[in-house]
């Protein structure tokens, strides 16, 4: 059954309610928290898309599934490198350690699926 019309973003990108049935940890997080991971990971998305990107140019397109696959991915990545341990310190503490990741090779994947060479032989 396909999502309601409504679900995703206008662009076809992630919205806070459509990241929430694809995470069920996003619970823990405010809608602001979300939006915020949602468009830091979309624009993160964009850049590595470079040229590739069919949701921005003259003729943009509705963001397809893999798109939205990265997005919650990289979303959930950057969620998960800002935790801190509990015994290290507070959110807000600066002397607490903070650890920020590069997008990963499988969010990269996704967004751009390797191109297959035919195997002849």
């Amino acid at each position: 059954m396909p999502a309601p019309e409504d679900f995703y973003a206008e662009d076809g990108w992630h919205s806070v309610a459509s990241l929430r049935a694809a995470w069920p940890d996003a619970e823990q997080y405010e809608d602001y928290a979300l939006e915020d991971l949602l468009e830091t990971a979309k624009l993160r998305g964009r850049a590595h898309l470079g040229g590739l990107d069919v949701t921005s140019g003259p003729t943009p397109q509705v963001a397809p599934a893999n798109y939205r696959m990265a997005q919650a991915m990289d979303a959930r990545d950057l969620a998960m490198g800002g935790m801190v341990a509990r015994s290290e310190g507070e959110w807000g503490d600066p002397s607490a350690p903070m650890t920020f990741f590069p997008m990963s090779w499988l969010v990269k994947a996704t967004y751009t699926p390797p191109k297959r060479v035919p195997h002849v032989g």
